[in-house]
This record gives C-alpha cells, sequence and structure tokens, in this order.
C-alpha cells in the first residue's frame, strides 16, 4: 500500500507526464485506490480513492509549499488530507481518526528534505533520465505519498476498520 501511494502521488505530481493536471490526479488516484484493493473490499478502496483524488484538489497552497515555504506547508498537508482524513474517521465510525489531518504539519518538513537532496540530481553516476525524477517535487511526492500510504494501512489493517 506505501509503495502505491507514493507512485500515486508521483504520477499526481507529474511524473510520467500524462499531458494534463486532471489526468495526472484522475490517475493518480486511480493507482491508490489499485493499492487499496489489495487491503479492503473493492468499495472502499473505491470511496478512499476518491477521498484521495478530492484531497489533490483540495491541496491549498500547493505551489507556494513546494518552494519552501513553512506556512503554506503547513496549509497544504492538512488541506490535501482533510477529505481523507473525513472519510476514513465516517467508514470506520471514529470521529478521533479525522485527526490524521494533523499528520499535514510533516509536509514542510518533507518538502525541506526534498530540496536538501536536491544535490544528488547532478552527480556523475545518475544517468539523465533519472534526473527528472530526482527532481525535488517528485522526492517529496514519493516521501508525502508513503506517509499518506502508512496512515491508510494503519488505519485499515492494524486497526481493522476497513
Amino acid at each position: 500500500m506505501i509503495g502505491f501511494s507514493a507512485l500515486g502521488h508521483m504520477i499526481r505530481d507529474g511524473w510520467p507526464p500524462l499531458g494534463s493536471t486532471f489526468l495526472a490526479r484522475l490517475a493518480g488516484a486511480a493507482v491508490i485506490g489499485l493499492g487499496l484493493a489489495f487491503i479492503t473490499d473493492w468499495i472502499v478502496a473505491g470511496v478512499l480513492a476518491l477521498a484521495v483524488l478530492a484531497g489533490f484538489y483540495t491541496d491549498a497552497k500547493h505551489g507556494e509549499a513546494n518552494k519552501g515555504d513553512w506556512t503554506a506547508g503547513i496549509i497544504s498537508g492538512t488541506t490535501s488530507l482533510a477529505p481523507l482524513a473525513i472519510v476514513t474517521a465516517c467508514l470506520a465510525w471514529s470521529p478521533w481518526l479525522a485527526l490524521i489531518v494533523v499528520v499535514g504539519v510533516l509536509k514542510p518538513i518533507i518538502w525541506q528534505l526534498s530540496w536538501g537532496l536536491e544535490p544528488l540530481r547532478w552527480r556523475p553516476w545518475v544517468p539523465e533520465w533519472a534526473e527528472q525524477v530526482l527532481e525535488p517535487t517528485r522526492i517529496a511526492a514519493l516521501m508525502w505519498g508513503a506517509i499518506v500510504g502508512a496512515i491508510l494501512l494503519f488505519v485499515g489493517v492494524v486497526h481493522g476498520h476497513y
């Protein structure tokens, strides 16, 4: 699940290029939904994938967060998790699960880490095709996707809520 979520977020971020933001968001949510289908039934997986898709649209301040603005990063993280937190809490009949939105405060830290890794792109051992994959926004998308996937896995499997 964590790998599917990381890949889905990377697709949403624009790699591989699909030609439109809408298509990237839709494909990213579909990949995450596929990962969810391995840990829950397909109806719940579909509902959660739609919540992830909604989060791709409610992600306020995404552009500013990409540039390292901490306040924008917190807003981006929490607003992108809000639909997923609400749907997860409703599916599990546990209002406390809505607090996963608080994990959004980690997003600015992830952006700072990804920009810190940026010099890796220019090492002689990195092939040209990999430079695009190693862009700071791609690294951040992978890390953020892994966190979202871990949340879904923890809530769904460990707590048996779905």
